[in-house]
């Protein structure tokens, strides 16, 4: 039988008895105790989320909470609620991270044509003034004036493994009246993708319900910013694979495992609150309906030109081809490009940061650093450790080989017969192309080709639900999904050779 402890809980002048029990961590304690959703890694010592202090004679520091904190931290009692397990009675009090909002990318000029100029790609790219909008409240906020109640309108839903952005559309001009974003709920049940489908096999219906009621609150909270009640026509779903199958309640089985074989990838009609909803179609388990829609957003499936289109977060997907036809693949990216940021450094700072340092000779090819070092980018002081450089070699080796391999099987004889590169999300918005090239992230015959599209996910599901509501067939014509294909990556023969080839700066 196990021993228990008492962890007393300091919340300014309250103070909270909690039993622990000495073979678990404080996490796991303080999960059971509903004192926090969860951390962003499940528990993994990834993120940081679970922050808290020991009011005195704090237990040793284990090596993952000397990098996460200074020396003076540690000695003032933080650690890693993960990391600890009290086996004496203790003082703490919490300080787990809070939910950062994430500046959204307006995407109302999506993308332009080969001759697309410096001022046009600035205006593609500037920052919509929304309120933020969090489950467990919200914000009354009219920014555009009020709205006529008999004006039609739908929803556009973009679920993001981290983050959900919702706007509120005009059903005829395709114009975003108003924006919210939130968490996604289900992060207390794992950062990553992989994290979130074992937990939907043993908890599927509570991850969907957490899902489809943030959804519910934000369609209210769209609808009070807009000052009227009419309750929107359709909600146009869009997401990664794993993403949409949660939405939908179904099994997650096939998505992690060999030959990941999802449930459904077809565009599907339900009713959320009453409200009809489709779910935009994805391509295949690795390839989702948030690469359908950049596609439908480029114009892809319309034009005579190749153009390759990269998104990049915990996963990397791309696209290339034109109006004849589209191939699409996936690899894992791990934590280098996700969007959230750590102190507000983002993935694209920290690939600008290794570029200076490479040019100064800070960084050798092989990715070797002799410590840890702060480098300015931008105005941003950005920490880059030998770790955070490993863990961008091997996410951008991975992508490198990806669309070296992509345009081989696509039929392409060179990259030169590439017209457009489009990086979409907020992290292809910041993200430098010169820095990119300087970090092998793509060749550098692409660099004068690179165009920022912003949420693409997001402009697609307006199109999509705007044609939608015309007809199912003239969305199904909009999109032409039997012209877009996929391949699974890391069954390539030549992956492996090329990811080894690419590691290197």
């Amino acid at each position: 039988m196990s021993k228990t402890v008492t962890i007393t809980v300091a919340d300014g002048q309250k103070r909270l008895k909690v039993p622990h029990d000495i073979s678990r961590n404080l996490l796991e304690t303080f999960l059971q105790e509903n004192f926090i959703e969860g951390s962003f890694c499940k528990g993994l010592s990834r993120c940081g989320h679970c922050k808290v202090r020991f009011v005195k004679n704090a237990p040793y520091p284990s090596a993952r909470e000397r990098s996460f904190f200074s020396a003076e931290e540690l000695r003032d009692g933080f650690r890693l609620a993960c990391q600890v397990r009290p086996k004496q009675d203790y003082v703490v009090e919490l300080h787990f991270g809070k939910d950062s909002s994430m500046e959204i990318v307006s995407d109302s000029i999506v993308c332009t044509d080969k001759e697309t100029d410096g001022a046009e790609k600035k205006e593609a790219g500037k920052l919509l003034q929304t309120e933020t909008y969090a489950p467990d409240g919200e914000r009354d906020n009219v920014s555009r004036g009020q709205r006529r109640k008999n004006e039609r309108t739908f929803v556009a839903v973009d679920i993001g493994t981290t983050t959900v952005v919702m706007q509120l559309v005009d059903a005829v001009t395709e114009e975003v009246i108003h924006t919210v974003k939130f968490m996604n709920p289900q992060r207390s049940f794992g950062f990553d993708v992989l994290s979130r489908i074992q937990a939907a096999k043993e908890q599927g219906e509570v991850l969907k319900k957490l899902i489809q009621n943030a959804i519910v609150q934000g369609v209210e909270t769209l609808r009070k910013q807009r000052g009227c009640g009419a309750v929107p026509e359709l909600l146009c779903v869009t997401g990664n694979t794993a993403m949409l199958h949660i939405f939908m309640g179904y099994d997650t089985e096939g998505l992690g495992k060999s030959p990941f074989q999802p449930v459904s990838v077809a565009c599907e009609e339900t009713v959320l609150d009453g409200i009809r909803t489709v779910v935009m179609p994805s391509v295949s388990a690795f390839v989702g309906a948030d690469v359908t829609a950049g596609i439908l957003a480029a114009k892809m499936q319309e034009r005579e030109q190749i153009n390759l289109l990269i998104d990049l977060g915990t996963n990397g997907e791309m696209a290339l081809g034109n109006r004849e036809k589209i191939l699409t693949c996936a690899t894992a990216a791990g934590s280098a490009f996700e969007g959230g940021a750590e102190n507000g450094i983002y993935g694209s700072d920290r690939i600008g940061a290794v570029a200076i340092l490479l040019e100064q000779r800070k960084v050798e090819e092989s990715g070797y650093m002799e410590e840890a070092t702060i480098c300015n980018y931008q105005g941003k002081a950005v920490e880059i450790t030998l770790e955070k450089i490993r863990e961008l070699q091997l996410a951008k080796a991975a992508v490198r080989a990806g669309i070296e391999i992509l345009v081989r099987k696509y039929g392409l004889k060179s990259l030169k017969e590439i017209d457009n590169v489009y990086f979409a999300g907020g992290f292809g918005f910041f993200l430098d192309a010169h820095a990119a090239v300087k970090v092998g992230l793509i060749p550098a015959i692409l660099e004068e080709k690179v165009k920022a599209i912003g949420n693409s996910a997001l402009a697609g599901a307006r199109r999509f639900g705007k044609d939608y509501l015309r007809g199912k067939e003239v969305a199904k014509q909009s999109v032409c999904m039997e012209r877009i294909s996929s391949f699974n990556l890391a069954e390539e023969d030549e992956f492996q050779e090329l990811y080894i080839q690419y590691m290197n700066f």
